[in-house]
Order: structure tokens, then sequence, then C-alpha cells
């Protein structure tokens, strides 16, 4: 066997007991083995042992290693840019699995859903829509993300909330956004989408519980400022103006009246 050959083999039996020996006791590894481990999959055909050493030596944990910059990682010999893609993709599905982890599942006080979406949101540097699908006893039943602005939001909103709505039979909404630039006061663009989700949910019987502003230091809620019951009242007023204003909901008014009397005679 050629030392190259000679030298694959240990490569390849080095990595099988290191990775063994993090399945049966993961914890108990050194932070750079660990960080070695991570490695393997991500450059897979050289001795990352000291790329290893060198990270950690540098960002102390795992964390830090899987949220740096990209450029910055690639500073380090034999750091590719497919490899720090790697790492940062790591870092991003740590964060996925944490907030998935720390999602409440019942909805017990206010503080519980503003302090989760504060944690969740408030760093992030994109505007991001959570939307909390509740039934009557306030526990979550299924949440669903949407990225983009309220164009994008307001017709992904209209199509996922009848949808998600009538399949899980949820009966009540939580809407949240986040404000990358730390804004706290919501928009009249805020405002205006608020209106539309209310009108929307009244038309389909869910209640629109709240809707959240996150910020990186603090949260508005329409709920507790008061302005939800002002915007749900001017929906509702909306809604009997259209009601009101439709032919054909004049018409069923007509023959509704027009059957009562035929009772009224009958008896």
């Amino acid at each position: 066997m050629s030392e190259e050959g000679r030298n694959s083999a240990t490569h390849t039996g080095h990595r099988k007991r290191l990775i063994n020996r993090f399945l049966s006791a993961g914890s108990d590894l050194y932070k750079h083995e660990q960080m070695e481990l991570l490695l393997f999959f991500g450059i897979p055909r050289k001795d990352v042992n000291e790329l290893a050493h060198e990270l950690m030596d540098k960002y102390e944990t795992i964390y830090n290693v899987t949220h740096a910059d990209k450029q910055d990682l690639m500073r380090f010999e034999g750091m590719g840019e497919n490899a720090a893609k790697y790492l940062n993709c790591i870092g991003k599905m740590i964060d996925i699995a944490d907030a998935e982890r720390k999602a409440p599942k019942v909805i017990h006080s206010q503080k519980d859903i503003e302090g989760f979406l504060k944690d969740t949101m408030g760093e992030l540097k994109q505007e991001q829509f959570k939307l909390f699908f509740l039934d009557d006893d306030d526990k979550i039943i299924k949440t669903e993300t949407i990225v983009g602005n309220e164009a994008d939001v307001e017709v992904s909103l209209k199509q996922m909330t009848v949808s998600v709505a009538l399949s899980t039979n949820a009966k009540k909404l939580v809407v949240a956004h986040n404000h990358p630039k730390s804004t706290l006061s919501p928009s009249p663009e805020d405002d205006d989408l608020t209106m539309k989700i209310a009108l929307m949910l009244h038309m389909h019987g869910v209640a629109f519980y709240d809707h959240i502003v996150v910020t990186r230091y603090a949260v508005y809620s329409y709920r507790n400022d008061g302005n939800l019951l002002s915007i749900l009242a001017k929906a509702k007023e909306r809604m009997k103006l259209v009601q009101s204003s439709d032919p054909l909901s004049k018409i069923s008014e007509k023959s509704t009246s027009t059957d009562n009397k035929g009772e009224d005679k009958n008896e």
C-alpha cells in the first residue's frame, strides 16, 4: 500500500472511532474533537485536526464558529468557501432547532409569546412574519413563517390563513413581524395590513388575538395598546357596509322576510 493510501486509511479509522465516541458520549469529547467531527463532513478528505484547534482557539465555542462571518472563516488555511458555508448552515440549523425547543405550546399570558418572539426574531436582519394558529384553549395548533414585505405577506396570508384555519379548525390567530431597524412603533403600512387581516379573519370566523411588532429591545402589542379593538370595530363596520351594499345580500334578506310572512299567514 502506498504512503498516501496508508494515510487515508488512518484518517478513515480515526474518523470512525471519533464518530462512535461522540455517539456514545458526545459531551466527553474535548471541544476541539467536537469541532473536528463537525469538520469531517464539510472537509471530507483532509486531516482537519489542526484546523479544529485553530478555530476553537479563536472562537472558543462551536456556536461562535458556526455563527462566524463566512469571509473570516475562509481566512483559515484549509477552509474553502463550501466548508465555510457548511458551517454557517449548521449555525442556522442550530438556531432553528433552538427556536423549536423554546416555542411555547400554550399561550398562558401575553408575556409567554412576547418573550419568545423577542428572543427569536429581534435580531433578524430581514423582515419576517410568524403566524400562530390557536384553538379555543389558546393551545398553539400550528405555526407558519412568511418571509418578505407586506405585499408578499398579504397574498400569502390570504391563502395560508384560510387553508390552515379550515384544515386545523383554528379559532384564533396571532400575527407577529419584526422591524429590522428596531423602530418599535407600528407603521401606517402595519396598521393597513392589520385591518386587512382583521377583515379576512372576520369573514372566516377566526378571532384576531393579536398583532405583535418585534424589535431587538422590545415588542409592541396591538392588543395591549388597545389599537386592536379599534381596528376590529372598524373592520366589523366595514363588513356591515359591504353586506348592506351587496345586492345578493339584499335579495337574501328580502327572501327571508317574505318566507317569514308566509309562515305567519299559514299559522
